[in-house]
């Protein structure tokens, strides 16, 4: 989305709604695990302690490195686009 000086941004309501989105995903996951009927269902088995924090950890990885290659403009960079910031 640009503005009127051109500027791409992403609105803060759209950032809200993906936030917002992936945070009820994850509790709707969350209630199927915590349900045995719902686990049978869909045959499903609780993660181990080891799993879960393999997970954590990956998922903690990869939003400090994308939050690091929005900052340094990376992906800009790599396509050769000259940007006003």
């Amino acid at each position: 989305v640009a503005d009127d000086t051109g500027d791409r941004h992403m609105p803060a309501r759209s950032g809200m709604r993906r936030a917002a989105l992936a945070i009820a995903m994850l509790a709707a996951y969350v209630a199927v695990l915590a349900t045995p009927a719902a686990r049978t269902i869909f045959d499903l088995v609780p993660p181990s302690v080891p799993e879960v924090a393999l997970v954590a950890g990956a998922g903690a990885a990869w939003i400090v490195a994308l939050r690091w290659l929005l900052r340094v403009r990376a992906l800009d960079a790599a396509l050769g686009v000259r940007t006003s910031a």
